[in-house]
């Protein structure tokens, strides 16, 4: 018997071949779910009834007392798999690390305190001179309320990813002391520098002249491709009448592009610092 078969042993019910599973991980980045404030209070009411349990890695540790004749578990896993290290029960093999604030966990040999900072600050700066901060949080777009920029799939939580490199700080900040770390100048601001990844086709240069930083990817098309379809009065009417989102389609415009440029951001808000 392959691992494939021993694995789905577990849930199906031999008598019937049946099983029934319940996904606790959907819809986490809108916040706590209604119910599952105390996930591991929530969850043991339901070991005992259920054949499986989809949870995340951090609903997982709430149950790490599960016996072997309750529910058998499933752990989705997605893109921030990227964030975690090689020791890692499932390691990631064909991502790169690159959040300067996880390198003091990952690799503090390979990025300073006062490098990683200062990158924050600057990104930070940038984005909130420039509209991206309004009413108390971020906004639903790069620089300020853009629906043209959301995926279908984006909720009015969505937004709030922007804020991991926050939470990052904030929790190194108690351990290392990241906050108060002497700033220090980040490549751009020391010389001109160009870097070249064949596994990813990639190449990012930077320019001390005017602190342009380009990325350049091999594989999307030559020319600067397409703008943003804008998001218009056919696409709220649409939305109304079906009570569901209908933004244009601007993934091409989004991640199809030959140069992403400092100089020339994609989104024509972010051109320019707010008065």
């Amino acid at each position: 018997m392959d691992g494939k078969l021993y694995r789905l042993r577990e849930f199906l019910r031999p008598e019937d071949q049946h099983s029934l599973i319940v996904d606790a991980s959907g819809g986490l980045a809108l916040g706590t779910l209604p119910g599952l404030e105390d996930f591991g209070t929530a969850a043991r009411s339901m070991l005992g009834i259920v054949d499986g349990l989809v949870c995340s890695p951090g609903q997982l540790r709430r149950i790490s007392d599960r016996t072997r004749g309750e529910a058998s578990l499933l752990v989705r896993m997605d893109w921030t798999n990227t964030l975690r290290g090689p020791d890692f029960v499932l390691p990631p093999t064909t991502t790169q690390h690159v959040p300067l604030l996880t390198a003091q966990v990952l690799a503090p040999q390979a990025v300073s305190k006062g490098e990683a900072m200062r990158a924050m600050d600057l990104t930070w700066s940038v984005f909130a001179q420039r509209g991206a901060m309004a009413d108390g949080t971020v906004t639903q777009g790069f620089c300020g309320t853009d629906l043209a920029t959301l995926a279908p799939y984006s909720g009015p939580a969505s937004c709030l990813w922007a804020l991991r490199s926050l939470i990052v700080a904030f929790e190194l900040d108690r351990e290392l002391g990241l906050f108060g770390a002497e700033r220090e100048p980040l490549p751009v601001e020391l010389g001109d520098y160009r870097i070249s990844s064949a596994p990813t086709g990639w190449t990012i240069a930077g320019s001390k002249l005017g602190g342009r930083i380009e990325l350049t990817i091999d594989a999307n098309p030559d020319g600067d491709g397409p703008s943003l379809v804008p998001y218009g009065v056919r696409h709220q009417l649409l939305e109304r009448l079906l009570h569901a989102p209908r933004r244009p389609d601007n993934h091409r415009a989004l991640y199809e592009r030959r140069v992403y440029s400092t100089n020339r951001p994609v989104a024509e808000g972010c051109r320019a610092a707010v008065p």
